[in-house]
């Protein structure tokens, strides 16, 4: 018979084997880059049954994958243009040495980040237009400010630390590859559950008013 000791060790190693193998299983279905969309957004999902106590995990990945894919996948491709075109102006501005236009690019990197931290887990959880994800991503992001600075700095950090000291960058490749973005996903679904919970409840609510109206 197991202590409490030795359960909770192997609980948390078990978690962590689970973040590994997800990270792993997110970074190589992101290698042809323009499936990185539908590989968030399976991450996400993931990580979203994982709280819940799935143990499926590896099975809801290629599900959603499976299910989101041309949707993340376009999502993904406008992001991936305007993200680009982003860090393009970032780092010409900070070889030309021009801080005011480095700084106004800085801050265009944060909108795209905030946007981007929402629209894969927005995805994940709920079904929306394309156009309508986006708007909802808008939405969110500013209605939980607080909320999405956070998610944007946790989410950026891999972004400029490539910029502008890609030796640490690659220094730091094991924990790119092996757990950051699993850990931060973890992270970032914890912090959603309650905005998203109130969604829910919304349209329950919404659903069930509806219901008495017909009757």
């Amino acid at each position: 018979m197991k202590s409490n000791g030795e359960s909770k060790a192997f609980h948390a190693l078990n978690f962590l084997a689970d973040l590994v193998l997800l990270n792993l299983l997110t970074v190589l279905c992101s290698i042809p880059v323009i499936t990185a969309g539908a590989a968030s957004t399976a991450l996400y999902y993931t990580m979203g049954k994982m709280r819940e106590g799935e143990s499926h995990l590896y099975k809801s990945f290629f599900k959603s994958f499976k299910e989101n894919f041309k949707q993340a996948t376009l999502l993904w491709l406008i992001l991936l243009v305007v993200g680009a075109a982003i860090c393009f102006c970032a780092l010409m501005y900070y070889q030309m040495n021009m801080p005011v236009l480095m700084a106004c690019t800085l801050l265009g990197l944060f909108i795209w980040g905030a946007v981007i931290s929402w629209v894969f887990p927005l995805l994940s959880k709920f079904y929306s237009t394309t156009f309508g994800t986006l708007r909802n991503a808008a939405l969110f992001g500013t209605s939980y400010f607080l909320l999405t600075v956070c998610m944007t700095l946790v989410n950026l950090i891999p972004v400029v630390v490539f910029l502008f000291i890609p030796n640490i960058f690659i220094y730091l490749t094991p924990l790119w590859l092996l757990i950051w973005f699993s850990f931060a996903a973890y992270c970032n679904m914890g912090l959603l559950k309650a905005p998203f919970n109130a969604v829910i409840e919304h349209e329950e609510e919404k659903e069930a008013a509806e219901e008495e109206c017909e009757e």
